[in-house]
């Protein structure tokens, strides 16, 4: 039991790693509050705590087959990913360069993602590759963290409001 724990924590983490990078790349979902049944799900799924608490953002060693990303030197470990979906998100969707709602914080970081399905479907790589071609190529990585991750802080920080860090150490320094 305790080793299918692990590989079950192991696949989230990698899982959500992956869709983190893919929602730099995707386009905002618009109509995102008309999709009721969506929005229901992502709450009911994270109320039972299919959220990893933290996850360590890493795409160099989660999506080895992407050629061409830079060195991996700044991982980000230690996320609060669920935090960030049932708490600090809400509320917060003017800071974002992307559209979300309160039921379904999920697009502001993973954009185009209708469902939580969507985000944890396997070829996860293949399609956050697709992504980084559109938007440059595999080496503009860095720069789709800090436009949506670093951006929406810096914007909060602007407005007073309590937010995360903003500095380099802030994020890669734990």
């Amino acid at each position: 039991m305790k080793q299918n724990t692990h590989s079950t924590r192991k696949k989230w983490r990698w899982v959500i790693s992956l869709a983190c990078i893919t929602t730099f790349m995707a386009l905002p979902i618009a109509a995102m509050s008309s999709e009721g049944a969506g929005a229901e799900t992502a709450v009911a799924k994270s109320a039972t705590g299919d959220i990893p608490a933290t996850i360590d953002i890493n795409l160099q060693q989660q999506c080895p087959s992407i050629k061409g990303l830079p060195k991996d030197k700044k991982e980000v470990k230690g996320f609060t990913h669920r935090k960030h979906a049932e708490e600090y998100m809400k509320g917060k969707e003017k800071f974002s360069k992307y559209e979300y709602t309160d039921e379904f914080t999920c697009t502001a970081c993973h954009t185009g993602a209708a469902s939580p399905q969507a985000i944890t479907e396997e070829g996860m790589c293949a399609s956050v590759e697709a992504e980084l071609e559109k938007a440059g190529g595999p080496k503009k990585m860095a720069s789709f963290f800090h436009n949506t991750c670093k951006a929406c802080h810096s914007a909060m920080k602007k407005a007073g409001e309590k937010t995360g860090p903003t500095s380099c150490k802030g994020c890669h320094g734990r």
